[in-house]
């Protein structure tokens, strides 16, 4: 766990990373505006998938080359494989079981924010979302990770 915290920090105002973020959601423009806000807050490699299935072999192939994300962002609803499906899959490897997972969603009933916490995400954001908000979100997982590292 160590070391997935380590590739997120703070400098400043700015978070800066030495890893890869991955964006999955089943809209181009929620993935842009995510990568967007990514960027502003300091992240250079941000990839992106269009639905669950798609980004759970990127997150497969990312660490069989010894690049694993340092953090995905999910919508909770897309085709194929969803949001917390993906989440689960993760959990459920050793290699990803603490991986930063952040869900994205429109969906702000409770009942939806809670049993995607209790799956294991790390925290979740509710569509739309301003870059500060973002910025908060990444602020409270690396600072958790960094109190479970520690």
């Amino acid at each position: 766990m160590s070391r997935v915290s380590a590739t997120l920090c703070l400098q400043g105002d700015r978070m800066t990373d030495s890893g890869r973020v991955l964006v999955v959601d089943d809209f181009e423009m929620v993935r842009v505006t995510l990568r967007e806000c990514l960027k502003q807050l300091g992240f250079s490699s941000v990839e992106e998938a269009q639905d669950g299935e798609i980004a759970w072999k990127m997150i497969l192939s990312a660490a069989d080359d010894s690049q694993p994300y340092a953090m995905v962002f999910a919508d909770l609803n897309m085709p194929n494989k969803n949001g917390l499906e993906l989440l689960v899959a993760c959990r459920q490897d050793p290699r990803f079981a603490s991986l930063p997972f952040v869900m994205v969603s429109a969906e702000s009933e409770r009942q939806y924010v809670i049993q995607c916490l209790q799956r294991g995400a790390n925290d979740y954001v509710i569509k739309p979302f301003s870059t500060q908000t973002l910025q908060r979100k990444i602020e409270k997982v690396t600072a958790r990770l960094r109190r479970v590292a520690a």
